[in-house]
């Protein structure tokens, strides 16, 4: 019981939250808030990360197979992003719920799922993602595999802490044993994606890493017990995808119909073309007074006190689209087991027209076709008009933004393709490319001799094979220089450093010539005594050659020291000596000071022999033409 008020208080609050829409919104209080947002591109030949990061956007992650990123991001970032022309638009991250439930499971009978096991189908074989709250552990549930796609999430763990994901995992695979309940195809192989909290709500980036992983994990159907009533161009830009890959997408019609069932109220996804919408009906097959009703609704399924496995290895009766979703899930297994080379389009179109008509006759807004009836081996299947299943298109070969060829540096390689929908896959090694090949996400940089190769695929069908080699020679990094071009006032020992050979081999000359491996060899330093041109070359192992380091070392010579024909000394005021200077440099001027101030250029110019009469700190530098200065000498007469 006390797990049952628990539930109750759960459906109340989750009710309320369908009420008013399905969503939730954060406030935003100011330019400064950051909010959580997916960011389309126009193509996938771009820099997600930077471009985002351009805006003062956080990146926070990307997928594999739909051309989007989520990222953290104030109001004015999203301005300024909106206005890239890389991107296709920018949304809110929006908040979605599982479809609410409330507290036998008839539904097997009532779509006739015993008379398919009879017939040996089971779903054997069928790869099944629930996209939910996680599923298990239960005793009558085998969980193949799984992964926990929540962004921010501790754990990678895609265990169940809300129980929604594990009921609808029982309604599809249910085991059956020692009593339990039995689901409609129990041989499906079914995959746990936890995108779902334990409060049963998720992000719509979070929904999107869920329908990527089905996609790249090679899901043959998806099951989505949830829903929005806001419409996400993200969100369908995924299904879309994943549909054009040749998944079945089915999800949730909506819980938010009304007794007289009347209105428009079906939630996306199962909104989109591309999902197959459930409704649900009672045991007498009547709509639930709370199913969703509208143009998109195309099929029902029990979905009125469905019992199911439950945490705690326990079971619950529960009731909401959320229920009638996998059912058709499961009848779609038994379907791909039954006919495993037919199209999702062609399994689709068996679905629709193997129903049992409620409602007014044909395709109605309560019970779309009708009521789901399980398979049995040997029936005829569907053929379908070439106008309603359009033929599997073969995705045009890509293109590359540049031929084969010999190149001198290293290259940027932009793929491309003129099929809406489909996806590039490549290789560098020359072997020829699969679906399971990496996928082409951004421009490829070309720095060595590579055969590349590519193809485009989409709903399984492969383009022809685009096939380029280009080829680079081996690149040696210039060698640089431990002291850079300029004038220096002596001698220099320079070193030289390189990042290719280990340990360097290089050649040099300093008459400014170009080096060969016939000069000058590089021992560890080169000494400078004299004006010059250094040029340097590095050579590999395999004699292949860098470019060519040029620096230009001008080394200044300063002027010899003038010398003073009158040495210090001591002398009479009764006298006067004359003192004169010479210098061993020739093209010298002289300048000069007595007052003890040490001369520049600017001091008093020497012209001839000096006269000294009274006490004075003599002082002198010689100057070269080229501005050079020597050495100070100076004298001290002193007079008494």
């Amino acid at each position: 019981m006390k797990f049952k008020k628990f539930f109750n208080i759960f459906f109340a609050s989750l009710a309320v939250t369908l009420a008013c829409g399905g969503t939730v919104f954060a406030s935003t209080t100011s330019q400064s808030t950051t909010k959580q947002y997916i960011i389309k591109f126009k193509t996938s030949n771009v820099n997600r990360n930077q471009i985002i990061s351009k805006h003062s956007g956080h990146f926070k992650k990307q997928y594999k197979h739909i051309n989007a990123a989520v990222a953290d991001m104030t109001a004015q970032s999203v301005a300024s992003l909106k206005k890239d022309s890389n991107v296709a638009y920018v949304e809110p991250d929006n908040i979605v719920k599982a479809s609410a439930t409330t507290l036998t499971n008839w539904g097997v009978a009532d779509i006739k799922a015993p008379n398919s096991w009879q017939s040996g189908l089971t779903g054997k074989g069928v790869n099944i993602a629930i996209i939910d709250t996680g599923a298990g552990p239960h005793s009558d549930l085998l969980i193949a595999g799984g992964t926990n796609v929540i962004n921010g999430s501790s754990t990678t763990s895609y265990a169940d802490d809300n129980g929604h994901g594990t009921h609808v995992a029982g309604i599809i695979a249910a085991k059956g044993l020692n009593g339990g309940v039995e689901g409609v195809a129990p041989e499906a192989s079914i995959y746990a994606v936890k995108a779902l909290n334990s409060s049963g709500s998720g992000y719509t980036s979070d929904i999107i890493s869920g329908i990527d992983w089905a996609i790249n994990n090679k899901m043959n159907i998806v099951s989505m017990s949830l829903g929005s009533n806001q419409s996400d161009a993200s969100l369908q830009s995924a299904v879309d995808t994943a549909y054009n890959y040749g998944l079945l997408i089915v999800a949730a019609a909506g819980n938010d119909g009304n007794t007289s069932g009347t209105g428009t109220n079906t939630e996306f996804p199962a909104n989109y073309s591309s999902v197959i919408a459930v409704g649900a009906v009672d045991s007498n097959n009547n709509r639930a007074y709370f199913s969703s009703t509208g143009s998109k609704v195309e099929v029902a399924a029990p979905g009125v006190n469905v019992e199911s496995t439950y945490l705690n290895n326990s079971y619950e009766s529960m009731s909401g689209t959320s229920m009638a979703t996998p059912f058709v899930a499961g009848d779609l297994a038994l379907l791909k087991q039954e006919y495993p080379n037919d199209t999702n389009i062609q399994l689709r179109q068996l679905l629709d027209t193997s129903v049992k008509d409620l409602g007014i006759t044909g395709r109605d807004s309560l019970y779309g076709f009708g009521l789901i009836q399980s398979p049995t081996t040997g029936i005829t299947p569907v053929v379908v008009p070439p106008a309603v299943i359009p033929p599997v298109a073969i995705p045009a070969t890509p293109t590359s933004s540049l031929v084969s060829g010999v190149y001198t540096s290293s290259q940027t390689v932009v793929l491309n393709d003129t099929t809406t929908g489909a996806v590039i896959h490549y290789t560098l090694n020359g072997v020829t490319p699969t679906s399971s090949s990496p996928i082409y996400s951004a421009p490829i940089t070309i720095n060595a001799s590579i055969t590349l190769k590519a193809i485009a695929v989409m709903n399984n069908t492969s383009s022809g094979v685009l096939s380029l080699s280009y080829s680079l020679p081996v690149v040696i990094p210039t060698p640089s220089a431990s002291i850079s071009s300029g004038s220096y006032n002596g001698p220099l020992t320079i070193r030289l450093y390189d990042q290719y050979t280990k340990p360097l081999k290089a050649f040099y000359t300093l008459d400014g010539t170009t080096p060969t491996t016939k000069r000058l060899p590089y021992n560890g330093y080169i000494n400078i005594a004299s004006t010059c041109t250094l040029k340097v070359i590095a050579v590999d192992a395999k004699g292949n050659i860098s470019g060519v380091l040029s620096v230009q070392y001008t080394i200044v010579k300063k002027p010899n020291a003038p010398v003073i024909s009158k040495g210090n000394g001591i002398y009479s005021k009764l006298q006067s000596l004359i003192a004169t200077v010479s210098d061993t440099t020739s093209g010298v001027s002289f300048y000069y000071t007595t007052n003890g101030i040490i001369p520049t250029a600017k001091s008093t110019l020497y012209t001839g022999p000096i006269t000294i009469k009274t006490s004075t700190f003599f002082q002198v530098i010689a100057i070269d033409l080229a501005g050079n200065s020597s050495s100070v000498t100076h004298a001290y007469y002193l007079f008494f």
